[in-house]
């Protein structure tokens, strides 16, 4: 492959999983209710993008078991260190949380420490990727696409016909199958895209476009965060829609020298940066509640935030490496 493209492609993918990261902080923020209902496509974003990026790194040598443990280390365990801090540290500072909210947020779960459900789906969508991954190359594009379609609307009949009407036993279903088979959906698309031309690309994003105008008109398009949790056809076609056609967009934008340096350092660290927002916003939220729902100013507190932290925890995992090696 020419070096060239490889660097533009990379640089797209890195441009659209900053601009997913942003997305999702900005929900964070109490921004007007138009601008939240229509950037809420920021996890599927993130989602379709990681997709694409397993596609170009996948290893067909690596084991099943070596590949979760990869996924495991690198999405799990860092959360958990995280939330153990953050108990340790809001306790001290005398706000304290039940031993329920404490479960579920180890759990990665709604009910704990807000947002970090969203490590839960990356994992457990990524660990349909190997077998997603072989599926790519079976057929066209298009009829993968179709496919994809037709499995989101299964899943959404299983999730509102079948677990919605069993209680709590029907909530773990969902939080086992409905959310993996949406978001691996998704994923998938990502691997699909990564090898599709660019005439097919435009005609995946029409496809998508016109699958979200359609169950729009059936539902008489209501906000999306009603059609998240679990998420269903209505907002990840509109999710899918403009993932791909922001792809389209910015991988004509070339970015060189210290933005492009720069946007490459937020793209590799997006979860970290992710993760210690949270801990910014309730950082925020304990000592000065009455700034809460600034939304400028809790942007740039709970982005500032978040990068300081990713970037502190660089350093001292880097320091940890350089001791073990000494």
């Amino acid at each position: 492959m020419n070096d060239s493209f490889a660097r533009k492609r990379n640089g797209t993918i890195d441009l659209l999983r900053v601009m997913g990261l942003f997305l999702v902080i900005s929900a964070h923020c109490g921004f007007s209710p138009w601008f939240t209902n229509a950037r809420d496509f920021d996890v599927i974003l993130l989602m379709f993008v990681s997709g694409i990026s397993f596609a170009l790194t996948c290893r067909t040598a690596e084991t099943y078991a070596d590949y979760v443990k990869k996924r495991f280390l690198r999405l799990i365990l860092p959360v958990w260190v995280f939330l153990t801090i953050f108990f340790l540290f809001f306790r001290l500072i005398g706000r304290t949380f039940s031993p329920g909210e404490i479960l579920q947020s180890y759990l990665l779960l709604a009910g704990g420490v807000l947002f970090v459900w969203v490590y839960r789906v990356f994992f457990t969508s990524a660990l349909l990727n190997p077998f997603l991954i072989r599926i790519r190359d079976k057929a066209d594009p298009m009829l993968l696409s179709l496919s994809a379609l037709a499995v989101l609307l299964l899943n959404d009949l299983l999730s509102l016909r079948v677990f919605a009407l069993i209680g709590g036993v029907g909530k773990v279903l969902q939080y086992l199958f409905t959310y993996t088979i949406a978001y691996g959906t998704v994923s998938f698309e990502g691997m699909v895209f990564e090898r599709t031309g660019e005439k097919k690309r435009i005609a995946l994003a029409a496809l998508f476009a016109v699958s979200f105008l359609i169950s729009g008109v059936f539902l008489k398009f209501p906000v999306f965060y009603d059609f998240k949790y679990p998420p269903a056809l209505y907002y990840v076609s509109y999710g899918l829609a403009w993932s791909i056609a922001l792809y389209l967009l910015f991988c004509r934008v070339s970015l060189a020298g210290m933005p492009g340096q720069v946007i490459t350092w937020l793209s590799v660290h997006t979860m970290d940066i992710f993760m210690w927002h949270i801990f910014a916003f309730y950082l925020l939220d304990t000592l000065r509640p009455d700034l809460m729902n600034e939304p400028w100013l809790d942007l740039a507190v709970f982005t500032l935030g978040g990068i300081l932290g990713a970037y502190g925890q660089q350093k001292i995992s880097m320091l940890w490496k350089k001791g073990k090696k000494g």
